[in-house]
């Protein structure tokens, strides 16, 4: 730390100019060099102090020192205040969203970023996995019941409680969260990604603002002193987010276990819950309403997979169509403009309202993530941070001090 070391060599040197001139105090010179360094030291040292105390006990002493730890649930309070309220406002955050197309992201994703071998993976394994553990005449009669029959009156929230389990048993939950993670460190880590979360930052910076001076008046001491710009505000955020992924990406990770707990969850609210049963079937009506030719192919694939030709494999077929079917769906997608404002609008419609109702949860995030600090470690990121900033006070503390006692010697010594 470069300012500390300039700190401790100031206050080293000050202090030798004292011990050095004192004897010579009688004189005009020794005594401007003796007031000077003295004054210099003193100021040195009480800023020393002052900055140590901020972190942890000076010399030992107790009172009113160690500020930081003392107060770090006052401070982590106004750290999760300030990102729910004043940067990661829901005003913000739909704003940011509404700049981009959702659609133009995942096509992306799906044709430049190998998305779309990604999609089909999974999908083979899945579908394999489903074949081989199914009994094909039972699900052929099933199906054909549900969609040509009785589609309206089986209730899906129970069929999808028992899918949602079967994907957990197979240990597909964990495949896909996985497949997830790993798009997004690969988003995350794009060369866009800094100048986005800037343009984010400055849009929550001028809200805060608000047009008051003060207001900007500390923004701009901020940057100053810890040359702290959007643009370095984004690089931070990137190699923090790109670190939280990785870090998820552990099978261990506690979020993992919470995830695992709300699929739970979920699965027992679909066989109990009146309320999520009642819009689940309000959907499936919806889908049933739009979509009701999907029936007929659905049989018509069904067909496929249990009268295959003679001598093929039956997995060779799966894949064939798994493949050509998403290479068909993206083709399309990526064709057509009405479906892609169309899922553009669900999607954000979805994120919307699901920022609205959970929006309160961001202090709560930000405030469970700072509890994980010690009081050793937040101090040492404090440090890190801006303490090599702070060393400059024990400097200009030196340097006023200095300047200070050797005006009231020139002063006093012609007086007297």
């Amino acid at each position: 730390m470069a300012n500390r070391h300039k700190a401790n060599w100031a206050l080293a040197a000050v202090t030798a100019g004292y011990l050095i001139s004192y004897p010579f105090n009688g004189t005009f010179t020794g005594g401007l060099i003796s007031s000077t360094c003295g004054a210099a030291m003193v100021g040195a040292l009480a800023d020393w102090f002052a900055v140590t105390a901020l972190f942890r006990k000076p010399l030992g002493f107790s009172y009113r020192t160690a500020l930081i730890p003392r107060n770090r649930e006052k401070i982590f309070q106004i750290m999760a205040h300030m990102v729910e309220k004043e940067l990661l406002t829901t005003t913000n955050i739909k704003q940011t969203l509404n700049r981009y197309s959702v659609a133009d992201l995942l096509l992306h994703y799906l044709v430049d970023h190998g998305g779309k071998q990604e999609v089909k993976t999974i999908l083979d394994a899945a579908g394999k996995q489903f074949i081989q553990s199914v009994d094909a005449d039972e699900l052929g009669r099933t199906l054909e019941l549900i969609l040509h029959k009785e589609g309206a009156a089986i209730k899906l929230a129970p069929l999808l409680a028992v899918g949602i389990e079967w994907s957990l048993h197979w240990g597909y939950g964990e495949k896909i969260v996985t497949f997830i993670l790993d798009e997004a460190i690969r988003l995350a880590k794009k060369e866009q990604t800094p100048r986005l979360l800037g343009d984010l930052f400055l849009e929550a910076q001028s809200t805060y603002e608000r047009g008051l001076a003060r207001r900007k008046f500390f923004n701009k001491l901020v940057e100053q002193v810890m040359h702290f710009t959007p643009l370095r505000f984004g690089t931070i955020i990137q190699h923090r987010l790109v670190e939280l992924l990785e870090q998820l990406k552990e099978p261990s990770h506690p979020l993992r276990g919470k995830l695992q707990t709300w699929l739970l969850s979920l699965v027992e609210n679909l066989k109990t819950d009146e309320q999520l049963q009642q819009t689940v079937e309000a959907w499936k009506k919806e889908q049933l309403a739009v979509h009701w030719k999907l029936r007929d192919r659905c049989i018509a694939l069904i067909n496929q997979f249990y009268h295959p030709d003679e001598g093929e494999l039956l997995e060779h077929r799966l894949e064939f169509l798994i493949h050509s079917k998403v290479d068909q769906w993206i083709e399309d997608f990526s064709h057509n403009d009405q479906l892609q404002q169309q899922v553009d609008s669900q999607v954000k419609e979805a994120l919307t309202a699901w920022l609205d109702n959970r929006h309160g949860e961001i202090g709560g995030l930000v405030l469970e993530r700072l509890q994980q600090f010690t009081n050793d470690e937040l101090v040492a990121f404090i440090e890190d941070k801006a303490g090599d900033d702070l060393q400059m006070i024990r400097i200009n503390g030196s340097v006023v001090g200095g300047l200070l006692g050797m005006i009231i010697y020139g002063a006093t010594y012609w007086l007297w």
